[in-house]
């Protein structure tokens, strides 16, 4: 069997040749870092579907796809010497012995916070040079993560300072409340407001679904999913297009499709989390 180093190598060789001036591949050639972000993103996405709903193979082929943009930008790096793979996975290798006292340094763990989540944090605004205030926590939230994901990370944040929903009940009102706020401003035909007060609504119905224990990104993407499925069920069984068919057809076949054997919610229940 091939050592995993020699794969990798390979791989970098493979990588090499499409990115060869004389002889590589034009898309690969015409590449930056600033036109495969978009490619690197999706790549990340279709990890994280595969993840969730693909078989062994389509996750090691995802996975792999997001290794080839990652060896790419490092390619890319190396030829306009910036920087190498070598010292990405260096700086790599460094952080996370640095940041896991508790596994490799156990003496100066002693001197941290006992809580290891909290010894990463502690950590890392040491090397970032952070002030820890509340302010610059919150905008790394922001900035660092998908707007769900930040959504929830903000308001774990401010929990930790005393801002915390008092009920799942409160957050329902909390949530009832912000839907009357954009009626007004719908009433009002305030755009500016409307687009204001419907994210206030997203955040808050955000806050009640991961407050009760789910992750709100796995049970929209369960939902898009659920979604697709009923579209094919209704497109399996009829003549044309969907776009031919009566309103009462439709209906009546999405009611059909609402009772097939795909749509289990205890699958909502058990991934969501």
């Amino acid at each position: 069997m091939i050592h995993e180093n020699n794969k990798l190598s390979t791989l970098i060789k493979t990588i090499k040749k499409l990115r060869d001036i004389d002889n590589g591949c034009p898309w690969n050639l015409k590449q930056t870092h600033k036109s495969l972000k978009t490619y690197l993103i999706e790549e990340a996405y279709e990890v994280t579907d595969a993840l969730s709903y693909g078989t062994k193979d389509e996750i090691v082929e995802e996975l792999g796809d997001l290794l080839y943009q990652i060896l790419l930008h490092t390619e890319i790096g190396r030829e306009q010497q910036r920087f190498s793979l070598e010292e990405v996975i260096n700086k790599l290798v460094i952080k996370l012995i640095r940041r896991h006292p508790h596994v490799f340094n156990r003496e100066r763990a002693s001197e941290l916070s006992t809580d290891k989540y909290n010894q990463w944090n502690d950590i890392k605004s040491i090397e970032k040079g952070f002030n820890n205030s509340l302010i610059q926590r919150l905008k790394l939230k922001k900035r660092a993560q998908p707007t769900i994901k930040a959504s929830i990370s903000i308001s774990n944040e401010m929990s930790k300072h005393g801002f915390k929903w008092q009920s799942n009940e409160h957050i329902w009102n909390k949530f009832n409340e912000e839907i009357l706020e954009f009626k007004e401003a719908l009433v009002k035909k305030d755009n500016k407001n409307m687009e204001e007060e419907l994210g206030d609504i997203l955040f808050t119905l955000i806050n009640f679904i991961n407050n009760i224990g789910f992750d709100p990104e796995n049970c929209l993407d369960i939902s898009n999913e659920k979604i697709i499925n009923r579209i094919s069920f209704i497109q399996n069984n009829i003549q044309g297009e969907l776009k031919n068919q009566s309103t009462k057809t439709l209906k009546n076949l999405w009611d059909k499709a609402k009772k097939h054997k795909y749509n289990n919610k205890s699958n909502c229940q058990e991934n969501c989390k």
